[in-house]
This record gives C-alpha cells, structure tokens and sequence, in this order.
C-alpha cells in the first residue's frame, strides 16, 4: 500500500474590498490550486509505479517465473526492495529478499545472498512470525551449506526446524532433507540416513498420490539411495533408486527423474559398470536439456567427461569438461571453472601429457587461492605435487609443504567448528533448563499463594515451615543438576582433546610418510646419478687411453696418461657408500628389522633388500651395484629362500611394508 501525498493547507486571506487587491487574492488562490492539484496527479503517478511493481511481483510468488526466467524474478524483487519503505507488507518485503537471496545463491554469489537474508530476517522478526522466520532460517542454512559452513548450516536448519514446528511444519521434510545432505556432506553417513529416512517417513503416505509431497519422498529415497552410494551398500542403494524413480515416474516429474538417472550413473561409475554409466548420464543429459537447465546440464556433463577419461575416451572427455569449463566462464561460476579445470588436468594426466595437465593445475590453483576454497586447494596441490614427483621441477617441495600446511588448517577450522557446535548445544540446553525450572518456579509460587489465601490464619507456622523444607530440597536439586552439568561437560571436553590428539597423530604420520617418500626420491635419483656418472667415465677412459701412444713427444703421452690415472681415481667412489648413509637418515630402523627378522641374510643381500625396497626396477640396482642382472635375479632368489616367501607373496611389497 502507498501512502498518498497530503498537500500542505494554504493560509487564509482576508476579503479586501479594494478592486486591486481583490484581483490580486483571486489570482493567488487559482495559482494555488494548480500547484495543489499537479502535486496531486504526481503524487497519484507515483503511487500507479509503486502499485505497479508490486502487482507484478506478485504474480512471481508461486514460483513458475522464479524457475524459467531467474533474471527477469530477480529484477522485479530488486526493484521491491528498493521501494521497501513504500511497501507496508513485511511479508511481500521478506519473499522479496528470499527470491533475490535463493537466485543469487543459485548463481554462486553466496556473500551476496547472505545480505539479503540477513535483511530478510531483521524484517521477520519484527513481524513475530514463526512461519516466515523458519523460511528465511532455512535459506540461510541451504546458503551456509553451499558456502561449505557446515556447522552454521545445521545451526540455522535447527533453528528453522523449531519455528517450522510452531507455524504448523511446513517445512519439516525439506529441512529433514538439508540436513540429511549437510550430514552426508560431512561423511557421517548413519547421521545423513536418519535425517532422510525422517524426510521420507513424514510424506510416506503420500508417496503414491500426484502432488507435492510425493515428489519431496521421492526426493527423500532418492538422497538415501546417494548416501547407500557412498556407504558403498549398492544393493541397498539401487533398491532406494528404483523406488525414487517408481514414483517420479507416475508423477511424470522429470525433474526428479533426472536427478536420479544422474544417481544412477553415479552408482554405475563406483561399481566399475562405465558404459551403464555412460547410458544413464546421456538420458539424465537429454532430461536437462529439455528443461533448459544449464546448471543441471553441466553437473551431468562434468559427470560423463570422468567416465569418458576413466575409459581412455580422452577426446571426449576434453569436449565434456571444456564445455564445463565454457559454461562457468560465461555464466561467471567460478567453483564450476575450478572443477572444470581440474577435469582437464586430471583427464591431461591420464593421457600421459603432464605438462598440460600441470597448467590446468596451476590455473585451477590460483582461481582457488582467489576464491579461498581450502578443501580443493588441498586436492589440487595434492595433486600437483604427484605430478611433480613424475617430472620434477623447482616447485615439487613447495606442493607439498603447501599441502601440509592447508590440511593441517582445514584439519583446525574442523576442530573449530566441531567445539563451537558443542558450545552452542550446551547453551541452547542450558537455556531450555532455566526456562524450564523458571516456569517450574513460577508454577510453584503460585500454588503457594493459593494455600496461603486457604489455611494462612491456622496453619501459618506449618506453612513458613514447608516453605523452608521446599526451599532446602530446590539448592539440594539445583546443586545435583549443576554438579551433573559440569561432569557432562568435563567428559564432553576430554572426548573432544581425545579427538583431538588422535587427529594430530594420524597429521604427524601423514606428514612422516611423505617427508619419507621425497627423501627416497632424492636418494634414488643421486645414486643413479653418480653410478651413470661413474660409467660415463669408464668408457671414456677405456676409449681415451688409447690416444696417449700417438702423441709425437713420449714425455706428452706419458703426462696425458698420468691425467687419465689421476682422474680415474678421483671417479672410483663407490655410490654404494653414500646410499648406506641417507637411506639409514630416511629409513631408521630397516635394517635392524630385518637382521632381527632373518639373521641368516648377509650384508651384499641387506644392500639389495635396501634397493629393492625403493621399488627400484632391476636395470637400476644393478648399474648403483655393478652386479649383472642375472647376478641379481639369483641373489634375489636366494633372497626370497632366506625369508621363506611363499610363490604368491611379492618381495618388493614385504620389504615395503618393512620400512
């Protein structure tokens, strides 16, 4: 409703007799009411805009515009914000923040969107509307999930769940479903499988019947069958798929059928099952496109671009995550470009070109860096750095020092947002038992007054007297209820430093293994180098020997021989003597291990255990060593016989596991 502008009253004037200055009065009145009466038609155009702006983004509210032209719903709830002072409905002013907010959260601009629900609940709860606060509560959970706040996100879903329950739990199911998918997101899969079997329980009755709430159970089976998939449970998945796809299909929702081809796809790609894959991806595909659903398109796409890679289809592949790639870059998604890139690069590697591979990487790393997504920054950098190993360069060390470093920041963010989740459990109970033993209070008090009206004149002393015993009892309970408080939460926080150390020593390891692996790269690569050296340098002197007999002056042959001499001595290191040193510095304790383990082995067969425990291929031991290789493949099998290994048991993998 607008407001309609109220001219100001003009001030009265005197009759004048005088014929001039009665002219001069009637002209000031006529000018007067021209002014009044164009303030008024302005008044009454704006007041037509404003109504206008309105009456059209009412016809978005049931959502058909909102899902096939976001753009043009997004400007018509702008321009209602923009008018908001003009706009006395709070509950059109909320739908308009919420519609802005869910469009551009759609579109990746979550900092953006998180403004306006934060506007959108300041206006909610000036209304004291439950209904309308639990919506804007469940927007900002989907919005934080997004985002990757996974405990903010079940914070607000919570939130949103106790205001859905008072306005009559409208919402219940789809919040059972986010938080199922917060869960799952998370890894806590038995969690993720309660909330949805919740979401489903609460529509099962109308699972068969064409409306709504069959598509939400629909929705429900299908993330279970999701959650099944990661479990690795297939069986339990497929059987939760095809009841999803049962139902959507009587409801002929297309929608839903294509989310669950695309879980169906993804359940053939973990079996192994690549061309079933294939075939219910490109059918989830044609579904898309028949919506026009670019974000749905490009899922499905990103999706069939690693079955193809998987299948050495590389061309295909490229062509799916380039147009991922294409998609992102015009529609301005940057997680979708990062993903798109990383498809590249790992679809690159599997085709054996590293150095495309390593610049998709690269990009993908900075696009990361700019949008600070640590979690895949972890994994591009993981994934540079194996790379890097296979053709090393200056930065190989710095990958995987940026590794460690970031996962052992995701690993304090995690511990972070796990304690501040176990202090706001512990305050909401807390809240919820004061305000329980206040109404307890206050229901006891008035039942005290009650009796005192009834027998206060002749039982007076045993009134003071009961009052004084009730009161002892209430410290003796608060007491009990404190001391119990404060037990649950010493054990509360010794479970979590529990958790916590675990998770420092499983870093620890991580970070021992990996210190390990570059230590016997190094070593692997300097012992080849010096024994090639040494080699290079035996076959030149073999062959410039030679040349010292035709020099003209003997005095010049015999100085070029001495040089020869002098210079073989100076290349007669052994590497195996600097290999002793660094692989004893990288792996303590090996030796000792297997002499304690097999006494009989001698000290030329520890040395090949030692090499052959780098995973080191025969040629190379054999040219750090100077043994042939049919030597080596007989001290190899004198070897196994010493260790008694089986026919089916693998040296390299025993003395692997030795280190």
């Amino acid at each position: 409703m607008l407001t309609n502008w109220i001219p100001r009253k003009f001030p009265p004037c005197k009759f004048i007799t005088d014929r001039k200055n009665f002219n001069t009065c009637i002209f000031l009145i006529a000018l007067s009411t021209i002014w009044v009466l164009g303030c008024n038609h302005t008044g009454k155009r704006m007041s037509s805009k404003h109504g206008k702006i309105l009456e059209d983004f009412k016809l978005i509210l049931d959502g058909k515009l909102v899902s096939k032209s976001p753009d043009s719903a997004l400007y018509l709830a702008n321009q209602v914000i923009q008018i908001k002072d003009s706009v006395h409905n709070d509950t059109l002013l909320v739908r308009a923040y919420l519609i802005a907010g869910d469009i551009l959260s759609g579109m990746g601009q979550t900092d953006t969107s998180n403004t306006y629900f934060d506007e959108a609940l300041m206006v909610a709860q000036k209304t004291d509307n439950a209904y309308l606060t639990g919506q804007v509560l469940f927007s900002q959970a989907n919005n934080l999930f997004v985002q990757g706040n996974h405990s903010m996100a079940k914070i607000k879903a919570f939130k949103a769940l106790k205001h859905d329950s008072i306005s009559g739990g409208k919402y219940t199911m789809a919040i059972f479903n986010s938080l199922g998918s917060i869960y799952n997101a998370e890894e806590k899969y038995d969690s993720a499988i309660v909330y949805y079997t919740k979401a489903f329980d609460y529509n099962a009755e109308y699972a068969r019947s064409r409306n709504v709430k069959a598509r939400n159970a629909a929705i429900a089976l299908g993330n279970i069958a999701d959650t099944f998939i990661k479990l690795k449970l297939y069986d339990k998945a497929l059987e939760y798929l095809n009841k999803a796809i049962t139902v959507n299909d009587s409801l002929n929702n297309l929608v839903g059928l294509k989310q669950n081809l695309n879980t169906l796809g993804n359940l053939h790609k973990n079996q192994g099952d690549y061309e079933s894959a294939i075939n219910s991806y490109k059918k989830a595909l044609k579904l898309s496109k028949s919506q026009n659903d670019g974000l749905g398109m490009i899922i499905i796409t990103y999706n069939l671009g690693y079955v193809y890679s998987k299948t050495k289809r590389y061309d295909d592949a490229k062509e799916c995550f380039e147009k991922v790639r294409s998609w992102s870059v015009d529609n301005k998604h940057v997680m979708g470009l990062v993903r798109g890139l990383v498809g590249l690069a790992e679809n690159e590697e599997y085709n054996g070109s590293k150095t495309k591979a390593m610049a998709y990487y690269k990009e993908a790393l900075k696009l990361s860096r700019d949008i600070n997504t640590t979690e895949y920054q972890r994994i591009i950098l993981g994934n540079l750095g194996k790379l890097a190993l296979r053709k090393p360069e200056n930065d190989t060390i710095n990958y995987f020092e940026e590794y460690i470093a970031i996962s052992d920041s995701i690993a304090a963010e995690n511990t972070a947002e796990k304690v501040l989740e176990l202090e706001t459990k512990y305050q909401t109970k807390r809240k919820e038992a004061e305000i329980k033993l206040l109404q307890q209070s206050h229901m006891l008090e008035r039942n005290q007054r009650i009796l005192w009206l009834l027998i206060s004149c002749t039982l007076a002393i045993l009134i003071v007297f009961t009052a004084i015993l009730f009161r002892r009892k209430q410290q003796i309970y608060k007491q009990r209820n404190q001391l119990a408080a404060k037990e649950n939460k010493l054990k509360q926080l010794e479970i979590e430093q529990v958790k916590k150390d675990n998770r420092i020593a499983a870093d620890e390891l991580e970070k021992r293994k990996l210190e390990v692996k570059v230590m016997n790269q190094e070593l692997i690569f300097n012992s080849l180098a010096k024994a090639k050296s040494k080699n290079v340098w035996s076959e030149m002197n073999g062959q410039l020997i030679v040349f010292g007999d035709k020099f003209k002056k003997k005095n010049d042959g015999d100085e070029y021989k001495k040089l020869l001499r002098d210079a073989k001595r100076s290349y007669s290191y052994n590497p195996l003597d600097e290999f002793e040193d660094l692989f004893t510095k990288s792996n303590p304790g090996f030796y000792n291990k297997l002499v304690k383990e097999y006494k009989t082995l001698s000290p030329r067969e520890l040395q090949i255990c030692a090499l052959i425990s780098l995973n080191m291929q025969t040629k190379d031991i054999s040219l750090i060593t100077g043994i042939s290789t049919r030597s080596l493949e007989t001290i190899r099998h004198r070897i196994r016989k010493k260790m008694k290994l089986s026919a089916e048991q693998n040296l390299t993998t025993k003395l692997i596991e030795m280190q």
